[in-house]
């Protein structure tokens, strides 16, 4: 065994990954509990998936290996960990947001009166009655009332005036 493991070596210093393969595979084959020719074998893989057959390999032949436990975790662990426990709210209608990665696709519940639609809902409605009361009542101090008016203006501003200079249709 250690005379096919040394040939390997001396063809994979040299250049021939092919037949060190080879040769690393027949000593693997005769010695399957030797870690020394696993880990030879690893660096001649073509795919992942022989990398993690020989680091599995490896890892159960000597858990102390700390190494090799390491790049296993590295090659096993998926590119976009999916969240460890999907956002839940209690609520009857809620509004599925999807965030799409190269590798998967996650979906998060989110209750309708977090989503944008329902924020922009406010501010269209609420808003501008919020200031046209704090604007009118003659009890609000002038500070107060001083606030409700820029509030409207920004208001104004945004929804009204904004998209006709831009041209933009933001609704």
């Amino acid at each position: 065994m250690d005379d096919l493991l040394q040939k390997g070596v001396n063809s994979y210093k040299s250049g021939d990954h092919e037949t060190a393969r080879k040769l690393f595979i027949s000593a693997t084959k005769q010695n399957p509990d030797s870690e020394r020719a696993w880990g030879w074998l690893y660096y001649v893989c073509k795919t992942d998936q022989e990398r993690i057959y020989c680091l599995r390999k490896i890892v159960k032949i000597n858990p102390h290996n700390l190494k090799a436990q390491e790049i296993l975790t590295k090659l096993t662990l998926p590119e976009d960990p999916p969240l460890e426990q999907p956002l839940k709210h209690n609520t009857q209608n809620p509004v599925a947001i999807s965030y799409q990665s190269q590798s998967q696709q996650i979906t998060v519940n989110v209750p309708w009166y977090r989503s944008t639609v329902a924020y922009v809902l406010f501010f269209l409605f609420i808003t501008p009655l919020w200031t046209l009361l704090i604007f009118t009542d003659k009890r609000q101090g002038k500070g107060i009332r001083a606030l409700g008016l820029v509030i409207g203006a920004i208001y104004l501003y945004s929804f009204c005036i904004l998209p006709i200079l831009t041209n933009n249709n933001y609704l």
